[in-house]
């Protein structure tokens, strides 16, 4: 599952782009780096938790960090925590559609 993390983080990202709105510009900036990273993060830190795997210490750092780095994000814009919150959904639903079905067929 660890080889196919690239596609599904960019499956991720897509699919926040598309569903919402105010979220298409962000990824075209430093913010989309950051936004980036924070996925690559939580999905690596997932697969780690599902295998029994302690994350290490600086990975959750990494991984609160990116988080913090998003709220900032989200006040400096000006915008409300209602599309964060969005994007952390629909992230989450698409990121759980693809390990699943990644998962089912590796059997």
């Amino acid at each position: 599952m660890r080889a196919d993390l690239p596609r599904v983080a960019e499956s991720v990202i897509a699919a926040i782009i598309a569903e919402v709105p105010s979220y298409s510009e962000p990824f075209r900036g430093r913010m989309g780096r950051i936004i980036e990273n924070a996925v690559a993060l939580a999905l690596s830190g997932f697969l780690e938790s599902l295998a029994g795997t302690e994350p290490e210490a600086d990975q959750l750092q990494r991984v609160f960090n990116a988080a913090f780095q998003l709220g900032q994000g989200e006040a400096r814009s000006g915008r409300s925590m209602d599309a964060l919150a969005a994007a952390y959904r629909i992230g989450t639903h698409r990121a759980w559609d693809d390990l699943s079905a990644i998962a089912v067929a590796e059997g």
